[in-house]
């Protein structure tokens, strides 16, 4: 028999390692991506990067400052490897990506709450859709 004051304890020191694990896990998740990131970098014969370097001339600079748009088409490589999870609306995708397959995934949470025709080009956007929804929800609105 294992008294009650040992079951507690070995429950503690059980939410203390499952806590250091987890931790562990963030630090490898972001050691990770940052390697990922880091791959296959561009130097000239100076040694100097150039891989980042146009991307954070367009994204730093004040004036004739480009459209996200236009950014976004012309350094899709670039920050798709940065940034690798996107959470924008329908609209949004519409307005910010070129029409042309860029996504191995979307997801449409909610969907009974979109537009059927705002949706589309966000599909077509896509390798994959995922369409999550139900009846129970509030019919589309808009609100503009």
């Amino acid at each position: 028999m294992v008294s009650s004051g040992k079951l507690n304890l070995l429950e503690i020191e059980l939410r203390e390692q499952i806590h250091i694990k987890q931790q562990i896990s963030n630090e490898i998740l972001l050691l990770r991506a940052r390697e990922y990131i880091t791959d296959n970098l561009e130097f000239n014969r100076l040694n100097n990067l150039v891989t980042y370097r146009d991307l954070y001339h367009q994204v730093t600079k004040k004036k004739r400052v480009w459209p996200l748009r236009k950014v976004v088409s012309e350094f899709e490589d670039e920050l798709f490897k940065a940034v690798p999870c996107w959470l924008v609306s329908p609209e949004s995708v519409s307005t910010i990506f070129p029409m042309k397959e860029m996504f191995d995934l979307v997801i449409f949470d909610e969907a009974s709450q979109c537009f059927a025709e705002r949706g589309i080009p966000a599909m077509y956007r896509a390798k994959q859709v995922v369409v999550a929804g139900d009846d129970q929800q509030l019919r589309p609105n808009d609100f503009t």
